[in-house]
């Protein structure tokens, strides 16, 4: 899982920096949008710290670090641990 926050979703999704990380962590690569017209691209941020926070996303970053300067993180988690 992966999460983030764009003005333009489909260019953003065509050139990001994680689609190795997809192709290699995932099955199949399936996306979901939320459109949020009335929310500016700061509340969005929030949002997508708040959803790291709680889901630490295997090909995103930390919700302190809720920017496109994504990081790797271990298989299994932060802990490195596998079910």
């Amino acid at each position: 899982m992966d999460v983030g926050q764009a003005d333009k979703i489909r260019v953003r999704l065509q050139s990001h920096e994680h689609i190795p990380c997809w192709e290699r962590d995932c099955a199949e690569i399936r996306y979901l949008a939320h459109y949020a017209p009335n929310i500016d691209a700061e509340e969005r941020r929030k949002i997508e710290a708040a959803i790291r926070e709680e889901y630490d996303p295997v090909c995103g970053s930390t919700a302190e670090d809720a920017s496109d300067d994504f990081t790797r993180r271990k298989p299994g988690g932060p802990t490195g641990a596998t079910p």
